[in-house]
């Protein structure tokens, strides 16, 4: 099946995906399940017995090994595949209570592989009742090795993109798109519906943090297995979108719509990927719809407040180590907060500070213009930064104030102007 994908790139001023399927016959040779060899069972597999973790290694020789907790000594014999078949052989001199040979199904998706009894008949697998299965298969986890070179599995992943800063999307999904050093990049787990209806299963958000293996489409596959290749190259980053999407899975026909329902969207053109792997942040961002104003070191920004409650975004980038947040009224008549304004501030990484601290006077009526005429700097507090770093920061008062409209100014600096408390 050729040309199975031909290019699987974003087209990033639409965020949609341009696939060119095969032709989806088989090709002289293939055992008509869609590969062409022998599935490659060899590598090292995690499975439970009774709740315990168990390993099984298959070894290149054509020998396996079975250990864990639950299981009476080590057990061990040989197998051997002809296409999907997985013939496994035991003997009670590899610690077996009996000696025979069975046939099963792999069915493999990922880094899950099954075992299936291909007896229709049987009730259960003799061989896994010796496990103390009582079942006609059994699913393994790949942990090294396995189906990278010649198996039906999809290959094991060697590179990952890992990217930082999204525990405001923890529970959601990821999808990753891009190019390096003429490298097509995909960030997927896994695909489903090769050759002609391909769905990509996608990385989890959790703990504020996404690891996406990354994958290369080849461009001559003849089967699910070689449909795509482990990424694990050093290029530098030409463009790279990441992608959060609601669901799990992201269907190729309809990619264009899925994507332009993101739940948050970032393009990266900097960075090197070091054998497959590199990390990126994810710039933390205000919520959606709210617009923060851009302050200038020195420069004061302007506020018009005429109603209550007030809450307030503004941004700026950071220009030394430590910079200070100033504030200032300045009011025609009267002004003043009944309750303080509450202060925090959010880096790239929607990692908090809170600048509670930052308190402005309960200001009483005094009925005089020009209140603070010589524009004082009424307070600043000081904010830990990175230089070259963005930030936001918020002010919030759900008191009412005494004017209508009072004026409020804002504006950050590098040095501690605050009054005497």
């Amino acid at each position: 099946m050729k040309n199975f994908l031909k290019t699987a790139f974003i087209l990033f001023a639409f965020f949609a995906l341009l696939f060119s399927c095969a032709d989806g016959t088989e090709e002289k040779g293939n055992n008509g399940n869609g590969q062409g060899s022998d599935y490659n069972m060899a590598g090292s597999y995690g499975f439970k017995v009774n709740g315990q973790d168990c390993v099984w290694v298959f070894k290149a020789d054509g020998t396996y090994e079975i250990s864990g907790y639950g299981i009476t000594g080590t057990k061990t014999g040989g197998w051997s595949s002809k296409g999907n078949d997985l013939t496994l052989n035991y003997a009670t001199n590899g610690g077996w209570a009996t000696s025979g040979s069975e046939v099963f199904t792999v069915q493999a998706s990922g880094n899950q592989v099954t075992l299936a009894v291909k007896d229709s008949q049987a009730q259960v697998s003799s061989m896994l009742v010796s496990l103390s299965i009582t079942a006609k298969s059994v699913t393994l986890t790949k942990t090294s090795g396995g189906t990278d070179n010649g198996g039906t599995g999809f290959p094991a992943a060697k590179g990952k993109l890992t990217v930082t800063g999204l525990d405001n999307f923890n529970g959601k999904y990821v999808f990753a798109n891009g190019l390096a050093g003429g490298n097509v990049l995909q960030g997927i787990t896994d695909i489903t519906g090769y050759p002609s209806d391909i769905t990509y299963k996608l990385a989890s958000v959790s703990n504020g943090k996404a690891e996406i293996p990354l994958y290369t489409p080849n461009n001559q596959a003849t089967s699910y297995s070689n449909s795509y290749t482990a990424y694990s190259g050093n290029d530098a980053v030409t463009s790279l979108s990441v992608i959060i999407l609601n669901e799990n899975v992201l269907k190729a026909s309809n990619a264009g719509s899925a994507i332009n329902s993101n739940l948050g969207l970032k393009q990266f053109s900097t960075g090197t990927f070091s054998n497959g792997n590199m990390e990126l942040a994810w710039a933390w961002e205000p919520p959606n719809g709210v617009i923060a104003d851009q302050v200038v070191s020195g420069q004061w920004f302007e506020y018009s407040l005429t109603s209550t409650p007030v809450k307030k975004w503004f941004t700026f980038t950071a220009t030394s180590s430590k910079m200070f947040v100033y504030a200032k009224f300045i009011s025609n008549y009267n002004v003043g907060f009944a309750t303080d304004p509450i202060y925090d501030v959010y880096d790239e990484k929607s990692v908090k500070q809170s600048l509670t601290q930052l308190k402005g006077p309960r200001i009483s009526p005094f009925n005089q213009p020009n209140f603070f005429p010589d524009n004082k700097v009424e307070y600043s507090r000081p904010i830990n930064t990175e230089v070259g770093k963005k930030y936001y920061v918020t002010f919030e008062s759900t008191g009412a104030f005494t004017d209508n409209p009072a004026k409020y100014y804002v504006t950050v600096g590098t040095a501690d102007l605050s009054p005497n408390d």
